[in-house]
């Protein structure tokens, strides 16, 4: 980062006063100031209290591209397991279906092992009551349909595993973000 002093842009200014200022100008005019007096710039040492408001903005950007890129890669591992999880399952950025899915109950085998009362109290305790008995029907018939669709030719415990592992990769303070940066 290059600063110029003030004097020198005015002077410049000065010298192209046929145009009336505008930021158009002025950018051209300190775009040809290193070309014209290259000893009168200074390197700039920092914003001062800018510098934080840069750290907290690169830091949230890392942050949401981390997060958007963690989501799609769930989204792709559920689009295998088949069509019918995301309807199920709704938004995958939502807490309620990451807390399903990190609990290992990405296993259509699991689920339907779990069966339908155990499923629901499980859903209940975790969603705080907005999904009970009618959710855990869906999954139960997702499950079912998934099992038929791939027959034993996707192993699901290592599928599982995999969107477990990805839910991991997750930065740790997730329902923070998920309110913040949505």
């Amino acid at each position: 980062m290059v600063m110029v002093p003030p004097e020198r842009s005015a002077d410049l200014r000065a010298y192209y006063s046929k145009h009336a200022k505008s930021d158009r100008l002025d950018s051209r005019i300190l775009a040809r100031l290193p070309l014209l007096r290259p000893e009168g710039l200074h390197t700039g040492q920092g914003l001062g209290l800018g510098d934080s408001l840069r750290r907290a903005i690169k830091l949230r950007s890392t942050l949401v591209r981390r997060r958007t890129a963690t989501l799609a890669r769930l989204d792709a591992l559920l689009e295998i397991l088949g069509p019918g999880w995301h309807a199920a399952l709704g938004r995958p950025g939502q807490q309620d279906p990451l807390k399903f899915l990190a609990a290992g109950y990405a296993c259509p085998r699991t689920v339907r092992r779990l069966g339908r009362a155990r499923l629901a109290r499980f859903l209940h305790r975790h969603s705080c009551g907005a999904w009970s008995e009618a959710k855990a029907e869906e999954l139960l018939a997702t499950a079912a349909v998934t099992l038929q669709l791939w027959d034993d030719d996707l192993d699901c415990p290592d599928l599982a595993d995999d969107i477990a592992i990805e839910l991991t990769a997750l930065p740790s303070n997730l329902s923070f973000m998920i309110r913040s940066f949505s």
